[in-house]
């Protein structure tokens, strides 16, 4: 996964609200099954990565029918996010199969991470992923000041990592890492096959630049809530607090910045790459500020572009609009209620 310098990391898509801190007993009870959790996800994984695609992607399939019917806060929280980005511009009936299908494609990409040394170029099944232009000129165009590949949590987004590193170009990823030390392990392995490498989250800052100066590749995943003093930005027209400082740090660095999304092609193990390239909004006049805001407006107008061409494959049970600007309402009220527009009015002017 590109895993974002300020943003949170999400390995596998989390079955629960989001949790309060733990406490040392907590904390005590879950070292106890950290172990025979990790060696279950490993054994599940080396199954799935024998049976193949249909396999694994029939079974992530029925995990996501349980996640969808067993965790009705998710499910709620995707409907809502609907609500919030189409205004009414679609029919419940239609909300509820693009939210069913986000779901799956969730667990698709968590179970995709097992099948990536397999059936990936090289594997048993070559030729699986493919790439536009914009992509491919990433991979043959020099960069002596190092590229930032921008993403999503849009379609496969581990899928990048891995296939630029077949590629020869090895991406740094920034993961918060796992509190299951030996799931971290684990995950931090997989996303390191074949020249990739993963970084923690924590100081990070001076790894990317280094790693930029060598004329190298960093990842960034900046599409998730963020901490209210990043400030806020709209996003599907609805404003909520935007991770912003990465676009001062790329500024600066004078990098080559692209937007990548990988989208699953149908429900199977085919994939396609696009890109935009967004190093414009940072090459031309103003001040570092100036810049930089234009490359975050930028970053968040394509991707709300690609997430609106391929609906389904976004990530919308994440509570993205959860930080509101001050006396912005609350859009996680009442979630058994239809969200009424009328809240809605006036985001314009609190972004």
């Amino acid at each position: 996964m590109i895993a974002g310098m300020v943003s949170s990391d999400i390995p596998a898509p989390r079955l629960t609200a989001d949790p309060a801190p733990q406490g040392p007993r907590s904390r005590g009870i879950e070292r106890l099954t950290d172990l025979p959790v990790a060696l279950a996800v490993q054994a599940a994984g080396w199954v799935l990565s024998r049976l193949g695609p249909r396999a694994a992607y029939r079974f992530a399939g029925l995990l996501a029918e349980a996640w969808w019917r067993l965790v009705p806060s998710r499910r709620r929280i995707a409907l809502r996010n609907l609500e919030i980005a189409y205004r009414g511009a679609l029919a419940p009936a239609e909300m509820e199969r693009i939210a069913r299908e986000s779901f799956f494609h969730a667990m698709a990409t968590a179970a995709g991470t097992f099948l990536q040394e397999r059936w990936v170029d090289g594997g048993d099944r070559p030729g699986v992923v493919s790439a536009d232009a914009a992509v491919e000129g990433i991979l043959t165009r020099p960069h002596p000041r190092g590229i930032c590949l921008l993403g999503g949590h849009l379609g496969d987004w581990e899928m990048i990592h891995y296939w630029f590193a077949l590629r020869g170009l090895g991406v740094l990823a920034v993961a918060r890492r796992i509190h299951n030390p030996h799931l971290d392990r684990l995950v931090t392995r997989l996303r390191s096959c074949h020249g990739g490498s993963v970084t923690n989250k924590d100081g990070a800052l001076r790894v990317l630049r280094q790693t930029l100066r060598d004329g190298k590749v960093i990842g960034l995943l900046a599409d998730q809530s963020a901490p209210p003093s990043e400030g806020f930005r709209r996003f599907f027209g609805a404003s909520a607090a935007t991770h912003q400082r990465y676009g001062r740090f790329l500024v600066r660095s004078g990098c080559a910045v692209h937007l990548v999304v990988c989208i699953r092609q149908a429900e199977s193990f085919r994939f396609l790459l696009k890109a935009r390239d967004l190093t414009g909004a940072i090459r031309g006049p103003g001040t570092e500020a100036e810049r930089a805001e234009r490359l975050v407006a930028a970053y968040l107008e394509a991707l709300e572009a690609f997430i609106r061409e391929h609906p389904g494959q976004y990530l919308w049970m994440h509570r993205r609009w959860k930080i509101r600007p001050p006396g912005a309402p609350d859009l996680y009220r009442d979630l058994d209620r239809p969200l009424d527009p009328a809240i809605l009015e006036g985001e314009a002017d609190r972004a």
